[in-house]
């Protein structure tokens, strides 16, 4: 069956532009990993390629520009398809575009793709909200999954026979609305799951409370621990259990702390803090084994042997016993403002310099990949004797057209394969019957009994000759065309890749051009400028 979610509507970004939310929908959408490079992406009444500019022009053109933060500017739908449907990504591109024919029509501008790296089969659709025929804006009513969106989704899945939501559900799909789609994110669910407090509160003079767990951490003990640091906190106890062997009585224990740099603060609880410390850190809070009741008690047995466990008659060779190590880890001791001052001069004076560590492997090998990458510009700009941005440009666009002469001929195979799917799958099935080759069709048409192999094979070939070619024609067909395909799939790669590098040089030469402007150094004379001149 096929889930069809309404992600819901994209709204202007606070930061980064007013249209960034709409073009990074746009581009998760056509990401080439996750698209097999960009062969499940397909577009309607736009390229794909330009598809959040002539978006744009259609919102100016129509005059449907505001600055209202809460504004609609486009729309995005996914459609999933459960693992046991055991649906192709062809089937469900398919799927797709006739999803977009039929609901968006000619009016809005849609992009759409079926993503291929996670094992169930599922599409996203993000379209305009602006009707680039009547500028009129569209227009989502409740109830509209129930009763449009789902409806022709299970009709088009009906129609290529696979299960409809209804089918697998077993509800209708009124109720299924009612109860996953309609409720959900309700204020009672999230009662349910525990992200609101006791009681739900309404009206804007009232504030909602929230549970312990849901606070961040945002202190540094928190911080330091999970990304195993030594804290504060560790050096306090490590500072406790090495002075605690060396007293004997509470008070010196107290006057130890004071020895080791640490302001000790008497009260209800005994409170610690030490350098680069912001506040006092109470003693109790450490652990168990450091309330103060616990440190007397450890100082009062300080001097009590510790016994041993016995073990008669224990045969030690078979057992191994693990001895505790003590390991005290590095504290970087805090410079005093006098130290830093007078650091801070020593380097202004050049008599101190910061250390310097060596480069990892992951540094070298991607000062490796720039120096190639730099060295592989400088000679296609010297091979093609590249003098400015316009020369770029021109190459940028031939790759372009060339990537789409290519792009039609692989979707003219997209719908040869589609065409003869049936010849297709026959003749694969009888390759998996006999991977060795085919056997002789007069031993099964004399043969009084057949096994159920050769009753396969002779369902097959029955099927197969109803086609009207011969084997060695329908096996060559189906070999060329799949081989067609990937070296289509092989060259739009390719192609990617070089408007990208060329897009990179290109940004390069802008930047030298916009300076030499504001400098007013004289640009070189190209081929076309002289031309022109004379």
């Amino acid at each position: 069956m096929a889930i069809t979610k309404i992600i819901g509507a994209i709204h202007p970004a606070k930061s980064g532009g007013r249209y960034k939310v709409l073009k990074n929908t746009i581009d998760y959408i056509t990401r080439e990993g996750k698209t097999d490079q960009g062969y499940f992406v397909g577009s309607m009444n736009c390229s794909s390629f330009t598809a959040l500019k002539e978006m744009i022009h259609t919102k100016n053109h129509f005059g449907k520009t505001s600055d209202n933060p809460h504004e609609r500017l486009g729309y995005h739908f996914t459609i999933s398809w459960s693992p046991e449907e055991n649906i192709s990504h062809e089937e469900a591109f398919s799927i797709l575009q006739e999803f977009c024919e039929r609901y968006l029509g000619s009016e809005y501008e849609a992009v759409y793709s079926v993503h291929t790296d996670r094992k169930h089969v599922h599409g996203h659709i993000c379209f305009n909200s602006v009707n680039c025929e009547t500028g009129k804006k569209f227009r989502y009513e409740n109830g509209d999954w129930a009763s449009k969106i789902q409806p022709l989704v299970d009709e088009l899945c009906k129609a290529r026979g696979y299960h409809t939501l209804e089918e697998d559900s077993g509800v209708s799909l009124d109720d299924y609305y009612k109860e996953h789609i309609l409720n959900k994110g309700t204020n009672k669910e999230k009662k349910k799951k525990g992200k609101y407090s006791s009681e739900q509160r309404s009206g804007s003079d009232q504030k909602k409370t929230y549970s312990r767990s849901q606070k961040g951490h945002s202190n540094n003990k928190y911080y330091n621990e999970k990304n195993e640091k030594y804290s504060h906190t560790d050096y306090i106890k490590d500072v406790i259990d090495k002075i605690i062997p060396e007293c004997s009585s509470f008070e010196e224990f107290i006057q130890k702390l004071k020895e080791n740099g640490f302001w000790v603060k008497m009260g209800k609880h005994i409170a610690v803090k030490t350098k680069g410390m912001e506040r006092f850190r109470r003693l109790y809070k450490l652990g168990e084994n450091y309330t103060e009741e616990a440190i007397k008690s450890r100082i009062l047995h300080n001097g009590e042997p510790k016994s041993a466990p016995t073990t008669p008659d224990l045969d030690l060779d078979k057992y191994i016993f693990v001895v505790p190590l003590e390991y005290r880890k590095f504290v970087r001791r805090t410079m005093t403002p006098q130290e830093k001052k007078y650091y801070g001069r020593m380097y202004y004076l050049g008599k101190a310099h910061p250390g310097r560590p060596y480069p990892t492997y992951r540094d070298v090998q991607r000062r490796i990949r720039e120096i190639k990458k730099t060295t592989e510009k400088i000679s296609f700009i010297r091979e093609n004797d590249i003098k400015s941005s316009a020369q770029l440009q021109n190459l940028i666009d031939d790759a372009y057209s060339e990537f789409n002469e290519i792009n039609n001929t692989k979707k003219q195979l997209f719908y040869q394969k589609k065409d003869y799917r049936a010849l297709i799958d026959c003749v694969n099935q009888i390759k998996n019957l006999y991977p060795n080759g085919m056997p002789e069709r007069s031993r099964y048409d004399v043969a009084e009994a057949y096994s159920e192999a050769e009753k396969n094979f002779k369902e097959l070939m029955d099927e197969f000759q109803s086609f009207g070619l011969s084997w060695e024609e329908a096996e060559a067909f189906s070999e060329n065309l799949e081989k067609n395909m990937q070296e289509g799939k092989d060259a739009l790669k390719k192609i990617r890749q070089r408007i990208d590098f060329l897009k990179e040089i290109q940004d390069e030469y802008k930047a030298i051009e916009e300076e030499m402007v504001q400098q007013n150094i004289p640009k070189e004379k190209t081929p076309q400028n002289a031309n022109r001149k004379k």
